[in-house]
C-alpha cells in the first residue's frame, strides 16, 4: 500500500517532519505487511529505486506505546502519530470480517 507524504500529513499521521518542503512532493510510504502483526513501513523517494528508511514494525510494540501514552514513533525523517498510524494499519491490513 502506497502513501503519499502528503495524504499522511493531511490525516495527521506524520506530525512533524524534517522534508524540505519542496520535496515533499515526492516522498512516499510503502507500507506491507509480511505476517500478520508485523509492518515494514519504507520511505521512498520518487526516482529512487531504494527505500531512503525501512522500517520494521510489530503491532504489539505499537500497541505497548499506546498504552504507555507514547504519542510518536521516530522515523528519522518524520514523526508518526502512533495512534493514527495504528488506525491506518487497521483499517488497511484488518481482515474484513464476513
Amino acid at each position: 500500500y502506497r502513501f503519499t507524504h502528503a495524504q499522511m500529513e493531511k490525516d495527521g499521521i506524520i506530525v512533524e517532519s524534517n522534508v524540505p518542503e519542496n520535496r515533499r512532493a515526492n516522498i512516499f510510504f510503502n507500507i506491507t505487511s509480511p505476517s500478520p502483526g508485523t509492518f515494514i513501513i519504507a520511505l521512498h523517494y520518487k526516482g529512487r529505486e531504494k527505500a531512503i528508511l525501512e522500517m520494521d514494525l510489530k503491532l504489539d510494540d505499537l500497541l505497548e506505546k499506546q498504552k504507555d501514552d507514547v504519542q510518536l514513533l521516530d522515523l528519522e525523517y518524520v514523526q508518526l502519530n502512533v495512534v493514527r498510524i495504528l488506525q491506518l494499519l487497521n483499517k488497511t491490513f484488518a481482515k474484513r470480517k464476513a
